[in-house]
């Protein structure tokens, strides 16, 4: 028999030939899971769906000791930022620059504070090293967003359709993220005939931004809001005025931004305001040392006050050196006091000096030579990782990466208050007290003393290899002991993730490769990067989307891909180096021309493996952040036969499917099952399970003894067919909608059809005669089946909740899962979701839109063995 002889498309296939092929083209990134509100999803969890930089507000946790400006102090410049923010005619920025420790970040908190009081502060964004998600630009604009979106009335729902609209938005491009989620919002605001208050937004130390390339983007994006009519918003900007911020400015026209350049100020004026805090922590010292009333002398705050060099980070470092051990404030205080004899020294040097002294004193007492070397060796292995850091540590954390006794890091960090916040609870994360700090003790120029000087490179490398270790040791199949493959991450709180995957594991599998990127690349660390792909590749992983950061997967395998490619890419991009060279020569003909030396290449076999592991990830991203198990069975399922990652993972994947899906490559190109001009829309297995139907109507179904094959179609009509000659029988008239299930009852009698129409209607499955019309469904009715005694029907309306548990083989309700006693087990692409499927026994038969069938035979008794999931 041919399946051409069959009408309606209606087609038979021997089960042996039913394996099909599958594409991962068009898979995007950063997908938002949107919530629709017609599903009673409110604003606020679908704003809750854009990523954001949780430590970037003004008022975040992490900042909440954050210090703003004493009373009777910058009080003319604080006077000229309101002035600004409060007319209506100013440029859209102010850029506030200085030099390091010049107060920049003290006076944004303090703006910050003042116009939140106002509730006129529409979003902050402090920018840092010391923080992974606000070191760089990747969460800048869509945590704007979300901020404007909560402090402007009016604005939330327009965002919140913007991310409907866009749900990969936050992978797209700054210049698309900021039309999309912040000017075309707010421009819609201004078609309104209210006027709005003048909104501020605060970015705060714009130079912390690792991502140079991006900074022109963003200060080019920000001045477009002098666009704005209806809704006026302010930005004041502060950073060092350093090269890729200044030539960014010069990209935006001189009536958009306003520049104050905070070094520059009357030197009485600053002198004036740090005596001021001097007098106030100095006052504080006082009381809780018990020294007489008027201590210090008032000379002696002239003589600090001259030896700041104008730098409010100084003076804050001298106070905490000074207060940190009751003991020696006086002798300590003394010695700041004889320091800067030189008047000529520039501030930045004697902010070394404070720097080189609260270091030697850190370490100082009577040590024999050998002593003295390994106090000074251990000081850089535990402050190096500090400084370097890209999400900060608690001591106990840092201990573990690093392979250090806690007692050893907390003596190592017990006279560092000055220049580290290091709290007693060991719990809680160490940070550095300013970023001036770390840019001394890596500049082999300025830090004087080089038992102190931390070669930044040489501690990447070492923190590479830290990270290396701590995964390899760590990580494991199934490590939060999740019931089933297919258990889902939304259901698993952050709190036993964390047990089971501890900080510095978690810090580890984010990080390595930033570290690795930073490092001195060699021919030994790629093979150590290649075992450990190699082993551990799926668990790092598992790990990952555990942890919610299969983003972070994708961007680590594309930053290795790049680093071994053949030609490489150079540290900076070549565009950007060119304009700010160019840049540089206007400004000074001598100056040196930046240059970059691309990395080396990597063998062909890991740069093969690290290119299929991209390719993996990219493919399988959805099923991870749904159901992370599902990297070793769907990942390893569906996987082509050429992956390497397959290949090297082989007896990971599951024991429990044995017709695997055949693609020989990754490759759009798909095998298609011919026969089909439209849609599989119905399958169905004969009663012994040898044979399937499938056909491009809207269902099919097998009577009992397999002769018979009834088909549901879009005309409303029922046809019946002989299975063995493909010849047909009758057609059943009497619906006035589209059938979209038939079934037939046990014994074979009778035959059901569900229909659009609402109603459900009983057939002798002999005569063809209609025996009854079941009505009482509002709207269609979508499928029909019988129970196994066939005293009973059961029938499921569009709309309506089935609330059953499914026993045995199925499909998830949404089509994307292929499920087990109601439990997900196995994700599917894009390529294998089901527009129908039918069930024999150990085998699930799926029809797709594409027109391709595919049979999976799965072993129930192999389900929960041998594959690492637990049982309980």
């Amino acid at each position: 028999m041919t399946s051409g002889s069959l009408p309606h498309s209606l087609h038979i296939h021997g089960t042996s030939a039913t394996n099909g092929g599958q594409s991962f083209a068009g898979l995007n990134l950063g997908t938002i899971n949107y919530a629709r509100n017609d599903n009673g999803a409110s604003l606020n969890e679908v704003l809750k769906s854009l990523p954001t930089a949780k430590d970037a507000p003004f008022n975040a946790y992490a900042r909440q000791h954050d210090p703003t400006c004493l009373d009777d102090t910058r009080v003319d410049l604080l006077h000229e930022i309101y002035d600004w923010a409060d007319c209506e005619h100013s440029p859209a920025i102010f850029w506030l620059s200085g030099l390091a420790g010049t107060g920049k970040s003290t006076i944004a908190q303090t703006v910050a504070k003042e116009y939140h009081g106002k509730a006129r502060l529409a979003a902050s964004f402090f920018f840092s090293r010391a923080g992974a998600n606000i070191s760089h630009a990747g969460m800048f604009i869509t945590s704007i967003a979300a901020q404007l979106a909560n402090s402007i009335p009016g604005l939330k729902p327009k965002v919140c359709e913007a991310i409907a609209k866009h749900h990969d938005i936050a992978s797209q491009s700054i210049d698309d993220q900021w039309h999309e989620l912040v000017l075309s919002p707010l421009s819609s605001l201004d078609e309104r005939e209210e006027r709005w208050p003048r909104y501020v937004v605060i970015v705060d130390a714009l130079d912390e931004c690792d991502d140079q390339n991006n900074v022109q983007l963003i200060l080019q994006r920000l001045a477009e809001v002098q666009s704005l009519q209806g809704t006026q918003l302010r930005v004041l900007v502060t950073s060092r005025p350093e090269v890729p911020i200044q030539y960014g400015f010069t990209q935006v026209r001189r009536d958009k931004h306003r520049d104050f350049v905070l070094h520059n100020i009357e030197p009485a004026i600053v002198e004036h305001d740090i005596a001021v805090f001097l007098r106030h922590q100095l006052g504080l010292i006082e009381k809780r040392c018990g020294f007489a009333a008027g201590w210090p002398e008032e000379k002696a705050i002239a003589r600090l006050v001259q030896n700041s060099g104008g730098l409010f980070i100084w003076a804050a470092t001298a106070c905490r050196f000074v207060g940190e051990d009751h003991q020696l404030a006086e002798a300590r205080l003394s010695s700041l006091l004889h320091q800067g004899g030189d008047g000529t020294l520039p501030p930045e040097r004697k902010l070394d000096e404070i720097y080189t002294t609260v270091l030697s004193n850190s370490v100082q007492g009577g040590h024999s030579e050998p002593e003295s070397q390994a106090l000074h060796e251990l000081f850089r292995q535990v402050v190096g990782p500090i400084v370097t850091l890209q999400d900060p540590l608690s001591v106990a954390s840092l201990a573990e990466l690093l392979g250090k006794n806690v007692a050893a890091l907390k003596r190592t960090l017990g006279n560092l208050h000055s220049v580290l916040d290091v709290p007693t609870d060991e719990s809680k994360t160490v940070r550095l007290l300013h970023p001036s700090f770390r840019d001394f003790l890596l500049n082999q120029g300025r830090c004087s003393n080089l038992q102190f000087y931390i070669d930044e490179q040489q501690v990447h490398s070492e923190m590479y290899q830290h990270c290396l270790r701590a995964m390899s040791k760590h990580l494991r199949r199934n490590i939060c002991n999740l019931r089933h493959s297919g258990a889902r991450k939304a259901n698993l709180s952050r709190t036993e993730v964390k047990r089971h995957i501890p900080a510095h594991v978690q810090y580890a599998c984010r990080f390595w490769v930033y570290h690795y990127q930073r490092s001195a690349i060699d021919t030994g660390s790629r093979y150590d990067i290649e075992e450990f792909l190699q082993k551990h590749f799926l668990y790092w992983l598992e790990s990952l989307a555990l942890l919610g950061r299969v983003s972070n997967a994708v961007d680590m395998v594309h930053v290795l891909n790049s680093t071994f490619s053949q030609t490489g890419q150079p540290l900076i991009r070549t565009k950007l180096r060119d304009k700010v060279s160019t840049f540089l020569s206007s400004l000074n003909p001598k100056t040196h021309s930046i240059s970059a030396t691309p990395p080396g290449t990597a063998s062909s076999s890991l740069q093969a493996l690290v290119h299929d592991a991209t390719r993996f990830i990219l493919a399988f991203r959805p099923a991870l952040e749904e159901a992370p198990l599902q990297v070793y069975t769907a990942g390893l399922v569906f996987s082509p036969k050429a992956s390497i990652i397959k290949k090297t993972f082989a007896e990971e994947a599951p024991a429990w499917v044995t017709c695997m899906p055949v693609l020989e490559d990754w490759s759009p190109d798909l095998e298609t099952l011919k026969g089909h001009s439209d849609w599989v829309r119905a399958v169905a297995f004969s009663p012994d399970g040898k044979t399937l139907a499938s056909a491009s109507v809207m269902a099919v179904a097998f009577s009992p003894n397999g002769k018979t094959l009834a088909s549901a179609s879009g005309d409303g009509t029922v046809k019946l067919w002989d299975a063995g000659s493909g010849k047909a029988l009758q057609t059943l008239k009497g619906h006035s909608s589209w059938v979209n299930s038939v079934a037939f009852s046990p014994d074979g009698k009778t035959l059901a059809s569900a229909s659009g129409d609402g109603t459900v209607k009983l057939w002798d499955a002999g005569s063809g005669k209609a025996l009854q019309t079941l009505k009482g469904h509002s709207s269609w009715v979508n499928s029909v089946a019988f129970s196994p005694d066939g005293k009973t029907l059961a029938r499921l309306a569009s709309g309506s909740s089935d609330n059953t548990v499914h026993q045995g083989l199925g499909m998830s309700s949404d089509g994307n899962w292929i499920s087990y006693d109601a439990e997900n087990i196995l994700w599917l692409p894009s390529e294998y979701r089901p527009s129908c499927v039918a069930v024999s026994n150990n085998m699930i038969g799926i029809g797709t839109s594409h027109g391709r069938v595919w049979i999976c035979n799965i072993k129930r008794n192999k389900l929960n063995a041998s594959e690492g999931i637990s049982t309980i």
